[in-house]
């Protein structure tokens, strides 16, 4: 539900996948990767998702969009709003 996923070897790269289509209107958590900590928020506010965190400095950060496509969000922290299909 949360969305942290190795995408690289050894999560040198990770894909942020939150499941936009469930009921949740806010999801927060974390993992302790090999690379170090990975900390996720993502919260849904009307027709889009804010989504907050931090990756560690020798990785790389990507977030799956609504539509598929993915977009980078390099290490350390980030935060971005996302529009999504409907007001979940």
């Amino acid at each position: 539900v949360l969305g942290i996923q190795n995408s690289g070897i050894g999560y040198d790269q990770i894909l942020i996948s939150p499941e936009y289509d469930i009921p949740l209107i806010k999801v927060e958590g974390s993992y302790n990767s090999i690379r170090g900590k990975i900390d996720l928020c993502w919260e849904k506010a009307g027709g889009e998702i804010l989504i907050s965190g931090s990756a560690p400095a020798n990785s790389t950060a990507f977030l799956r969009l609504p539509d598929g496509k993915r977009i980078g969000l390099g290490n350390g922290r980030f935060a971005i709003s996302v529009a999504t299909k409907g007001d979940n």
